[in-house]
């Protein structure tokens, strides 16, 4: 059954202007309003719904009070809520809420406007009854608040996720979820006041979207993931992302954006900037694209663009993606892994115990330290460019005919160009005054002997693995 509300009334005290009990639907018609005056008057309350029942509430006309719509329910109770174009919620004084509403369940369509801007209102708050309660905001109107939308203390198995192609706007906060919900945020429209999630893995989803900072505040816009493992993609802007506690994915997108990780393993990502980026962990100056202007703090991983990228890591211990593109990859100081991704990649490890990827194309991997090295798919080259003896590179998927190895010249004293069989042999085979490379078909170790014949012992410098037959022809200097 629909219970329709008066056509209009205007009233003062203390008691809600208004009071629905029952199982019934309510709605409020276009061009009717409900004015409360009185000082913390309730505008619409609207009684506990019985157990196992779903409630559907629709306001197409005006509700103005300290309160101007607030709702309870049974625990297992759920609410559908609607306010159309026309609808119009407003709290009037501070402290106040534009609509709080109590459900186990609820599915939230707003067309119209919520206003509660006065000091502490809150515009739409959100109260879960469940620790599984399910709550969607579709919103392509207007709510305006101290906190705009605001879902109080949630459980672990609660899941919130609001759509908004409309506008948010706050004073203090543009949308803030207490506890430890999932939540998952598209924003194609406005959000102006920073954005404040919960403790569980949330997905903010802002690419085509606008993130401001509260209007007057002269700061930009900014969100923060909380507790949990975030992903956290915005658009165009100079903007403030903080990825909280927990291993977090941050994407600024373009402008001189703030990126702070916080605790745990988090990672900048350029995946969805429109060209090639150069992103340095070392040394952000050198940063181009979407990446130029970005600020570094906590944050040990990279993730490339679809294009061809240069991406630098720092003396941490980095994880770098290269994805789509012809990539160079650096990681610098620390035990790295980087990952080429698809794409003729060059890697360069550096120093440390590192893992470099090259992925599907023709790769470059450059061992600097004690690295695994893995080719992938396409014909790739493997360089040794650590002198002899200070340090290791293992190749893991070497492919006789397809691949190559490389000494780096400068590192072995020997000219660049193809190597000089001469130089080359294997364990067994006799050994002159030339010799320097040596090779173990049955342990599969690359040795270097520095003076061929002479009393100094050869030294290990790098392997490919066992039951190879190596032949000078697999090797060259660069």
């Amino acid at each position: 059954m629909v219970t329709r509300m008066p056509a209009s009334a205007i009233g003062s005290g203390t008691d809600p202007l208004y009071v629905l009990d029952g199982a019934d639907d309510l709605w409020l018609v276009r061009g009717n309003h409900l004015i409360a005056t009185g000082p913390g008057q309730i505008g619409v309350r609207v009684n506990a719904t019985p157990a196992d029942e779903q409630r559907v509430l629709r306001i197409d006309g005006v509700i103005i009070g300290a309160q101007a719509l607030a709702m309870s329910s049974q625990s297992d109770a759920d609410l559908h809520f609607v306010v159309g174009e026309t609808g119009y919620l407003s709290s009037s004084v501070a402290g106040g809420f534009g609509a709080i509403l109590y459900a186990a369940n609820m599915d939230i369509e707003m067309h119209g406007t919520i206003s509660a801007s006065f000091t502490r209102n809150y515009g739409l708050a959100l109260v879960p009854r469940q620790a599984d309660s399910e709550i969607t905001l579709v919103n392509s109107g207007t709510i305006i608040g101290f906190q705009a939308v605001y879902v109080a203390g949630s459980g672990l198995g609660n899941i919130v996720t609001i759509d908004n192609s409309g506008l948010i706007e706050g004073l203090a906060d543009g949308i803030r979820i207490a506890g430890t919900a999932t939540a998952h945020i598209t924003n194609t429209g406005t959000i102006r006041a920073p954005v404040v999630l919960s403790g569980g893995d949330d997905v903010f989803f802002g690419l085509h979207g606008e993130l401001l900072g509260a209007s007057g505040s002269g700061l930009p816009g900014a969100i923060s993931g909380g507790a949990g493992n975030d992903t956290l993609i915005l658009g165009a802007g100079d903007q403030n992302l903080f990825g909280g506690a927990g291993d977090d994915t941050l994407h600024g997108g373009a402008g001189a954006d703030r990126l702070d990780g916080g605790p745990g393993f988090d990672v900048a990502s350029y995946v969805h900037a429109r060209t090639g980026v150069v992103a340095s962990l070392s040394d952000p100056s050198l940063n181009t694209g979407d990446a130029a202007g970005d600020v570094y703090v906590s944050i040990e991983g990279l993730i490339g663009s679809r294009h061809d990228d240069l991406l630098i890591g720092d003396d941490g211990a980095n994880r770098i993606w290269g994805g789509p593109g012809d990539d160079r990859l650096e990681g610098r100081g620390g035990n790295d892994t980087l990952n080429g991704g698809p794409g003729d990649d060059t890697l360069f490890g550096g120093t440390g115990q590192n893992r470099l990827m090259g992925g599907e194309g023709d790769d470059r991997l450059v061992s600097e330290g004690d690295d695994l090295l893995f080719g992938g798919a396409g014909a790739d080259t493997f360089v040794f460019a650590a002198p002899p003896g200070e340090a290791f590179g293992r190749i893991r998927d070497f492919e006789q005919g397809t691949d190559r190895i490389a000494l780096d010249g400068a590192a072995f004293g020997l000219a660049a160009g193809p190597l000089d069989p001469a130089i080359f042999v294997r364990v067994g085979e006799g050994r002159t005054e030339a010799t320097r490379l040596v090779f173990n078909e049955a342990t599969g170790a690359l040795l270097w002997d520095a003076d061929g014949r002479g009393g100094d012992p050869a030294v290990r410098f790098g392997s490919v693995g066992p039951g190879f037959a190596l032949t000078a022809d697999d090797f060259e200097i660069v």
